[in-house]
């Protein structure tokens, strides 16, 4: 905790991921930081930014190389714990994912826009 109203995440990991085809089964790295405040009026603001990477076993069936993948996403997330919808509080999250990949047929960039309706406990 940076301050009462101002707040730093970190996270990582390590994931393993197994299937019967070794060209489906991967290790995974991740890594993430976050700064969430709380602001006058009741609303909350959240950055953060992601980094993923994946090596696969094998390589796929069309290409001669091991896949690999790393996907980098940002994301600002707005909502306000005074506005109250049968006890659920709105927010409103934008994100934007690039993923760069061995093979161009996973390579990706989108924009993704949610609406969310939560409760704190």
């Amino acid at each position: 905790m940076l301050s009462p109203t101002l707040r730093l995440r970190l996270g990582g990991g390590l994931g393993r991921e197994t299937a019967e085809a070794s060209v489906y089964s991967y290790w995974s790295y991740r890594g993430m930081v976050g700064l969430l405040a709380d602001l006058p009026g009741g609303y909350g603001v959240a950055l953060s930014h992601e980094v993923l990477r994946r090596d696969y076993e094998a390589a796929d069936f069309f290409e001669t190389r091991r896949r690999r993948e790393l996907r980098n996403t940002s994301r600002i997330e707005l909502s306000n714990r005074r506005i109250v919808f049968a006890g659920l509080m709105p927010a409103l999250a934008i994100s934007y994912e690039d993923q760069d990949a061995t093979s161009a047929l996973f390579a990706y960039s989108r924009l993704r826009a949610e609406v969310t309706l939560t409760r704190d406990f």
